[in-house]
């Protein structure tokens, strides 16, 4: 292995540990199926969301870049109280989902995001969002999305 694929994996390794984790008590008058499709339309509305990470390996470099994927549809992983540390678990940057969800018997939401996608700050936009669908206020048209003000 030469030295520029030692650094390129030294890098992702560093930036797959950004991982932040939320847990939040779902109200037991919450709709489960309602939940989840709100979840789903917040999912396919911010772009940034669906980011997948590619890479380009050229004589002598390595370029990482980063990529929407807008055919993408978010999984929504159910476990048992027992099983729920199965969700915790390192990306595979080039493959999974850096934004996943999780609910444990109807009960607890997880939200693991990596942080290439999410700064700690915008999760709580997100949540809100979700508060915002679910309770059947308009959800605000985007005037620009994040790759946008990226580019």
């Amino acid at each position: 292995m030469d030295t520029k694929d030692e650094i390129y994996h030294y890098d992702i390794e560093k930036i797959n540990n950004k991982n932040i984790f939320k847990f939040y008590e779902i109200n037991e008058n919450i709709e489960i199926d309602k939940l989840i499709k709100i979840i789903n339309i917040t999912y396919n509305t911010y772009e940034i969301l669906k980011t997948k990470l590619n890479y380009l390996k050229k004589i002598g470099e390595i370029k990482i870049y980063d990529k929407i994927d807008n055919s993408d549809t978010l999984l929504i992983e159910q476990y048992t109280k027992e099983d729920s540390y199965k969700f915790i678990r390192s990306y595979d940057l080039f493959k999974d989902q850096l934004f996943r969800i999780e609910i444990i018997e109807n009960k607890i939401l997880m939200i693991d995001i990596n942080h290439i996608v999410e700064d700690g700050y915008s999760l709580g936009i997100l949540i809100n969002e979700f508060n915002q669908l679910y309770r059947y206020e308009e959800f605000n048209e985007l005037p620009i999305q994040y790759s946008d003000y990226a580019i």
